[in-house]
């Protein structure tokens, strides 16, 4: 079954792609994820005018915010997975003044210099090369104009009860499923040693308290259920602690914690 950790990394692949879409569409719901995404995009500096590109679009929720902050502009999305660039035409139908393009982020087929701003959000950590990624950003982007990152740290995760061995055995096997696990702390060196000065660097602590929806953004579920498969717990120590964290979020005492960092960059 895909798990969130590691399905981004073949979504056209993937059985049951549309469990990644739909994590997509979730995360867009919530308020904590939102309120950092508002920070990064305020960071780009957009004017009505401005060419803007948003590197590994997924669904191209964020296109939609990127084209009401240059409605005069062009708005440009790239993504690798053809699935998701479909199910975002159906999603961006009517929606002028935005583009969708097939493509790989270490690759984007276009011209030097083309982009006031270009972003990527939560996708870095997905990607073998992170660095040739932010090189790529960076060649699209005109003198003066503004590279931007949102990634997670997950090293900063926290899930419940932390001094519970199976959570902590849980939460390793989760953080094993990303290419690049604490890109987030490493974005602001990534991008000097691409020659991007560091105009801002921002935090934000994504806190979900309820089990459905952390359930949902961190695949609590199929992460246990691989850690019982490997042997790293066994099936009733994953009951009880499943039990656990859907007692202390009735409780009120329930909560998943992430930090964000969102590093921007101007050439």
């Amino acid at each position: 079954m895909t798990c969130l950790a590691d399905g981004f990394r073949w979504v056209d692949t993937a059985a049951d792609w549309q469990k990644l879409a739909g994590c997509l569409a979730f995360i867009d719901d919530l308020a904590d994820f939102r309120a950092y995404k508002d920070q990064a995009i305020d960071g780009l500096g957009l004017t009505a005018a401005s060419r803007v590109a948003d590197v590994a679009c997924g669904l191209g929720f964020d296109l939609v915010r990127l084209q009401r902050r240059a409605p005069l502009g062009q708005v440009v999305g790239f993504d690798a997975s053809r699935a998701l660039l479909a199910a975002a035409r159906q999603q961006l139908a009517g929606c002028d003044g935005v583009a969708l393009l097939a493509a790989d982020a270490r690759r984007l087929p276009c011209a030097d210099g083309v982009f006031d701003a270009v972003r990527i959000d939560r996708a870095l950590q997905h990607i073998e090369a992170p660095g040739m990624v932010v090189a790529e950003m960076k060649r699209v982007t005109r003198p003066g104009g503004i590279v931007a990152a949102s990634e997670p740290d997950w090293a900063s995760f926290s899930l419940g009860a932390d001094d519970d061995p199976a959570v902590t055995t849980i939460i390793a096997e989760w953080t094993a499923g990303f290419r690049n696990p604490r890109i987030g702390r490493q974005l602001a060196a990534l991008f000097a040693v691409g020659g991007l000065a560091t105009s801002g660097h921002l935090t934000q602590t994504i806190i979900v308290r309820d089990w459905i929806a952390a359930d949902r953004v961190f695949d609590i579920t199929e992460t246990i259920r691989r850690c019982v498969t490997k042997g790293l717990i066994d099936a009733p120590t994953a009951e009880r602690t499943v039990a656990s964290m859907i007692e202390h979020a009735g409780n009120g005492h329930f909560a998943a914690r992430l930090v964000i960092h969102t590093v921007t960059g101007r050439m």
